[in-house]
């Protein structure tokens, strides 16, 4: 298993979830947050480990964009296990 570390995963985070973001529909991003309120345990927790969290979970991961799933997928994320 590779290891990478948490500022890998938001570099390759961030890029995809901007380029979602900018062709999301209105459903989608109405969706997307939707999902959030549902899966985030507190609002200050980072959106890249709320996603992460959640796409890593089959059940949480049917609350979310698919779209977003895809796009993220495309870019690799979340990668493997993340070390400090």
């Amino acid at each position: 298993m590779q290891v990478v570390s948490i500022a890998e995963e938001r570099r390759v985070f961030w890029p995809a979830f901007v380029d979602w973001h900018a062709c999301a529909s209105d459903e989608e991003i109405e969706q997307l947050e939707h999902s959030l309120t549902a899966i985030q345990s507190s609002p200050h927790q980072p959106i890249v480990l709320v996603l992460k969290h959640a796409i890593e979970n089959d059940q949480l991961k049917q609350q979310l964009p698919t779209s977003l799933i895809d796009r993220l997928a495309a870019a690799k994320w979340p990668t493997s296990a993340v070390v400090n």
